[in-house]
């Protein structure tokens, strides 16, 4: 949720937005959502209804298709959230983060 004072708003409002128009990807933020991200991956993989739908994206998604390739994520896959996964982060939001793809 997001509270502010009505006489705070516009400047709670772009403190805020600047989040989402020049996000910092401190190494130590990535790390923790990288952890979050294998917890979840780690809780979901004996999950039979989640194997099902992974196989079913990979089996019937054509090729070239984001769906095709493996979906989820893991501390391996992400590479730790080492310095080369922030700079993948960081390269991933410059190339595909923009208006013209929300």
């Amino acid at each position: 949720y997001f509270d502010v004072l009505p006489g705070a708003f516009r400047e709670a409002l772009d403190i805020f937005a600047q989040f989402f128009v020049t996000p910092t990807f401190a190494p130590d933020m990535v790390a923790r959502e990288v952890n979050a991200i294998d917890n979840e991956f780690n809780e979901t993989r004996r999950d039979d209804a989640a194997r099902l739908d992974e196989l079913l994206y990979v089996a019937g998604a054509p090729a070239g298709h984001p769906f095709a390739t493996f979906t989820w994520g893991h501390a391996q896959s992400l590479r730790h959230g080492d310095a080369s996964a922030v700079a993948a982060v960081k390269e991933l939001f410059r190339d595909h983060y923009h208006a013209a793809n929300m």
